[in-house]
């Protein structure tokens, strides 16, 4: 009976070590945010995160357990010890499929691998193009590594102690049943009444110090599990509180200036991928990333404190085209159905007589964003497929250069009034410009920036061509970005710098010009500003303000993984649903409101359910 309670009790401390191993790789792996913790916090993080490590591991022992009981019954012991080196080599191999690409994919997402992921491999090359092939090589190199470690510790651990095992009584049976069943209290947690959860870990204000804590292994089947179960609600206040919040935020006077000498200009919407106002100067950026773009903030409309809704492509493309933010871990743009259902730019448009199109220079099937850009509307959709190969010269298709240019001599063709969007690419990992470099640096933040220059560099040019044509005078050209970025000094998910970001409006169908709209907004609320611009209704656009409105209040709410934001000119307030705590909450009164951003979260998760 010893002999079997020491196995048992060896093979769970070989996964409370391979969890805590896998936390000190992820640890240094993460140096540029581990390296901001005193050494406390270290060690906290690995004492809070044991939950999840012994949660995962009770589920683990549990056919373990089963498979000794069968020991009392079986003469031989010989077909545990290879079941057991079986079920151990292949349940390591696929945890460290989950654990190893997850250092990867939090460096650059600011979260763990979770059910999320499993969208994207419907295009696994575009999925993959953000990482460089040395990048990948030293994932496959940890990955045998440590496959190699874990085999060696299980065999020095584990494996040679199995063989060992002699016959025992039946007498010690419910005793071991007892021993089994006592699983339950790491898997759930404890013995209270609450059973273990993502942010069980959860112990600091300080986002990363929580995120150490976390086993990706136990999260991702965690939220596979809550996927399946749906219980995701965001019902927080009453409906009547939410309402009357709801009318507060959105009232306006209907009465605001008219900055187009038209209404009906050509519109072009550029979607710049990744474009953060830490590199705009006009912004308060660094100077000198983006010198086009600055310079034509002096000739347009700029928008001072603009932020994106979410922080992914596939959250800002639908918010900006559809005015529609996302939830935390709900992105509308994967429900094929609901996005049938909501407005868009285009359908809206194309109903005045315009001619519509998209332009994107890589795979639309990435993301779901193709499905969403066909409900939008758009007449017309160009993608690399729309390309000869020989133009292929970025790991998502075509560079902006090209792109560019190809629609520029489409527009020259194009039947008027025409709407269209472009969502550049180039300044999206792994940042492989074609260009003499510009901002020197192997760092990411500089290679950022020198694909950001690439693409300013493209988009400028575009603009000198286009003021030379005979529709410049008669377009209007809308410059916002698509989300911001981590690049450039760093930044958490919760941050709000990391979502603000330029929205300009500038072309020859402007009658005002160089002038600056300080009001607090959000992507959503491109189309609440510019249909009434058009003389067009924007009422169905339920989450877009007119910032141009002087009796509208200025507000923008974004939201990551599992958590949002919510600004106004007086007040920063970030949340965090995993941990239930507050991660920024301040407001000028020194007085908060929190009523207002459940109001808020509340209406899009309602108005989400009904789509």
């Amino acid at each position: 009976m010893k002999q079997r309670i020491v196995l048992f009790l060896r093979y769970a401390l070989y996964w409370i070590l391979f969890s805590i191993i896998a936390r000190i790789v992820f640890a240094f792996y993460q140096w540029q945010l581990s390296s901001t913790l005193p050494v406390k916090e270290w060690l906290l993080s690995f004492l809070h995160g044991l939950q999840h490590d012994c949660s995962l591991a009770g589920y683990i022992m549990v056919p373990v357990g089963l498979a000794i009981i069968a020991t009392f019954f079986i003469i031989t012991t010989k077909w545990i010890h290879s079941a057991l080196k079986i079920y151990t080599r292949i349940l390591t191999g696929l945890f460290i499929l989950v654990w190893v690409p997850n250092l990867e994919l939090y460096r650059n997402w600011g979260f763990h691998l979770d059910v999320s992921v499993l969208s994207y491999l419907k295009t696994p090359k575009e999925a993959t193009a953000s990482t460089s092939v040395w990048t990948y090589l030293l994932l496959m190199l940890i990955c045998v590594a440590f496959y190699v470690l874990y085999d060696l510790i299980a065999r020095k651990l584990v494996f040679r102690y199995v063989k060992k095992l002699k016959p025992v009584s039946l007498f010690y049976l419910p005793v071991w049943l007892i021993l089994v069943a006592a699983l339950i209290i790491p898997i759930r947690g404890g013995v209270g009444i609450a059973p273990v959860n993502a942010g069980t870990v959860y112990y600091t204000s300080a986002p990363f110090a929580n995120h150490l804590a976390v086993n990706p292994v136990w999260n991702f089947l965690y939220s596979i599990e809550k996927k399946e179960s749906n219980d995701e609600s965001y019902n927080l206040i009453s409906d009547q509180v939410m309402k009357a919040k709801i009318a507060g935020l959105y009232h306006g006077s209907g009465q605001f200036p008219v900055v187009l000498n038209t209404k009906r200009p050509n519109v072009i919407v550029f979607l710049l991928e990744s474009f953060t106002a830490k590199i705009i100067e006009p912004l308060g950026g660094k100077p000198g990333v983006t010198p086009n773009f600055n310079n034509l903030c002096k000739e347009g409309i700029l928008f001072d404190n603009f932020y994106a809704s979410g922080d992914r492509s596939k959250k800002g493309i639908v918010a900006v085209l559809s005015g529609y933010p996302p939830l935390p871990k709900n992105a509308i743009i994967s429900f094929f159905q609901k996005t049938q259902r909501i407005p868009s730019l285009a359908k809206v448009l194309n109903n005045r007589g315009y001619n519509s199109s998209f332009y994107y220079g890589g795979d639309l099937h990435f993301a779901s964003m193709n499905s969403y850009i066909l409900n939008a509307g758009f007449h017309q959709i160009i993608t690399r497929d729309n390309f000869p190969r020989k133009d292929y010269n970025s790991k998502w298709g075509v560079h902006d250069g090209i792109l560019l240019n190809q629609f520029y001599n489409d527009i020259n063709q194009s039947k008027r009034p025409f709407f269209k969007a472009l969502f550049t690419l180039s300044s999206h990992e792994p940042f492989d410009v074609p260009m003499k470099t510009a901002i020197n640096g192997s760092s990411e933040d500089n290679r950022f920036m020198n694909s950001a220059y690439y693409s300013d560099q493209c988009l400028g040019e575009f603009i000198r061509k286009a003021k030379q044509s005979s529709w410049w005078k008669n377009t209007l050209i809308i410059l916002v970005a698509d989300h911001g970025t981590r690049y450039v000094g760093g930044s958490s998910n919760a941050d709000q710098i990391r979502y603000k970001i330029p929205m300009l409006w500038i072309g020859g169908a402007l009658k005002t010009k160089g002038i600056r709209i300080t009001k607090y907004g959000d992507q959503p609320d491109l189309a609440g500003t510019l249909l009434p611009q058009l003389g067009l209704s924007a009422r169905s656009f339920v989450f877009s303000k007119n910032l141009l409105d002087p009796q509208q209040k200025g507000f923008a709410f974004y939201d990551y993984e599992n958590g949002f934001g919510f600004l106004t000119p007086h007040s920063e307030q970030s949340y965090d649903f995993t941990g239930k705590n507050y991660i920024t909450n301040k407001c000028d009164s020194g007085k908060t409101d929190e009523t207002t951003w459940k109001a808020m979260i509340q209406y899009i998760y309602k108005d989400f359910l009904k789509r």
